[in-house]
């Protein structure tokens, strides 16, 4: 489990909630509280929030909890907010996908017929480039995909394709 595909998952608008993650490296929990997709304070055992940020980025996740619906009254200073932001997100950002409209999972059958065309498209190094996006997002070969996961990835990989070829490909894989 990677922590920035973890915070990819859950640093979405409309997420609202506590993410709880449980690091190999330390007993106690780290909890993020996140409103609309942007997280607003998080701690970890008695360390001050910039304490756990800058302890998150030297630890490997081992197990994750999003509890939806929870909230905080703390707030992070700006300052926080903008390094987190710059440390798990903004420096690597995927392309926009809001004019992509998926719903509900999709089959691993799909996945890999989108990375296969995008393959023939661009050569060998295709498939170099998906899987680095598959790993961002913290997909394993074989699942099903939610909607949200599946847009990033399409807008990804269109990202990746000479201008006269993105929006034909990514007609045929919107329709699935």
């Amino acid at each position: 489990m990677q922590l920035e595909s973890l915070l990819r998952k859950y640093l979405r608008k409309g997420n609202t909630g506590q993410l709880v993650i449980k690091f190999k490296e330390d007993s106690h929990l780290c909890k993020i509280y996140i409103e609309d997709g942007e997280p607003v304070y998080l701690l970890m055992g008695n360390k001050k929030p910039e304490e756990v940020l800058e302890a998150m980025q030297q630890m490997i996740p081992e197990q994750a909890n999003f509890i939806e619906g929870v909230r905080t009254n703390k707030r992070l200073d700006a300052s926080l907010v903008d390094r987190f932001d710059s440390l798990f997100g903004a420096s690597d950002a995927f392309p926009e996908s809001n004019d992509i409209e998926i719903t509900g999972n999709v089959s691993p059958d799909t996945i890999e017929k989108l990375i296969d065309d995008f393959i023939d498209i661009v050569g060998p190094l295709g498939s170099v480039i998906a899987d680095k996006l598959l790993a961002r997002i913290g997909y394993t070969k074989g699942d099903h995909m939610d909607a949200e996961d599946y847009k990033t990835l399409l807008s990804g990989l269109v990202a990746e394709l000479p201008e006269n070829q993105r929006e034909d490909f990514k007609n045929r894989h919107i329709n699935i």
